[in-house]
């Protein structure tokens, strides 16, 4: 099953697959909140509710890997 909610190249839907990596980068500055996969940069938002410093990940109805990941 392909899902598409986010943007590829060309700012086209794209598809995800299966047994496949994707890099994933989550960049916080200050209130503003940035999401990218693969370096293309999926969602900016402006939001300071949050401004102590916890993370979480969540993953619902997948298995989810991770290889490694990195907090600067």
């Amino acid at each position: 099953m392909a899902i598409k909610p986010f943007v590829g190249e060309g700012n086209v839907p794209r598809s995800f697959e299966t047994k496949k990596w994707y890099d994933l980068a989550f960049q916080v500055e200050g209130n503003i909140l940035r999401f990218y996969i693969d370096d293309i940069l999926q969602l900016e938002v402006t939001d300071g509710t949050f401004s102590w410093g916890t993370f979480g990940l969540r993953s619902d109805y997948a298995n989810l890997y991770i290889d490694r990941i990195l907090i600067y």
